[in-house]
């Protein structure tokens, strides 16, 4: 049975297949840049010593003429056609080899676009396959379970603290609430979740951590269960609702 076009994690392959076509693209053109790099300094040095070559043989014609003009027996000219063609072939060659060269950053650019695309639909579609997993469904549902315990038991709390037969001060009932600090007084959803982590000693989830960093590759990893997942924090919220 052919997996359908819309399953996230069939998009989400595909996205992975594209990611990593463009890297290696990518790569290769590195590859090929630093090869052209290399060809332009050894087409350099070479046009530097047909260029030396060249103004040493006019100087030696020349010095021919006078002699030979003078009726002195000279040596044999040296041949500046030769010379001066191949002055203007190494010529060519290093101008070639630059041409080589922004064609393949140009290149370069254009792939390195596509691959900052492809990048961000790869975190797109990973997004898709945890906000829609079963896994995270579960977390989801445990974690509205276990807040609606912790409100019920601050209920009460609250009660006994308004009849006068506790201190205020027995409790926080903004221990877990994110509230910020002299930096961020008010914090986003995002700066909330992390400031509750920081405060909850936990800047890490090495179950998830794992699984992201494997599901960014294969699109078929398995995510971590809602119900097995390790507590963390002040000796665990769940066990300390009574969960198991």
């Amino acid at each position: 049975m052919d997996t359908p076009p819309n399953d996230p994690r069939q998009a989400l392959a595909l996205a992975i297949e594209k990611r990593d076509a463009l890297r290696r693209e990518f790569g290769g053109i590195q590859d090929a840049l630093a090869r052209t790099q290399s060809t332009i300094f050894e087409l350099r040095t070479k046009l530097q010593a047909a260029e030396a070559a060249f103004e040493q043989a006019r100087q030696t014609s020349v010095t021919c003429l006078v002699d030979e003009a003078l009726g002195q027996v000279t040596e044999a000219r040296p041949s500046l056609r030769q010379m001066r063609s191949d002055l203007a072939t190494a010529e060519d060659e290093l101008a070639a080899a630059r041409d080589a060269q922004a064609v393949l950053t140009e290149r370069q650019k254009a792939v390195e676009s596509k691959l900052s695309w492809a990048k961000s639909e790869v975190r797109s579609a990973l997004h898709g396959v945890v906000q829609g997993s079963p896994e995270v469904t579960r977390l989801l549902e445990e974690a509205k379970a276990l807040e609606a315990q912790l409100i019920e038991r601050m209920a009460q709390i609250a009660y006994l603290v308004g009849a006068g037969v506790l201190y205020s001060a027995v409790y926080d009932p903004f221990a877990l609430r994110p509230l910020g600090n002299a930096l961020i007084p008010n914090p986003t959803s995002s700066q909330a979740w992390a400031f509750l982590l920081e405060k909850e000693g936990r800047r890490d989830n090495p179950e998830w951590h794992a699984a992201l960093t494997a599901l960014d590759a294969d699109a078929q990893t398995s995510l971590p269960s809602g119900a097995t997942a390790t507590a963390s924090g002040k000796g665990g919220l769940r066990k300390m609702l009574g969960g198991r």
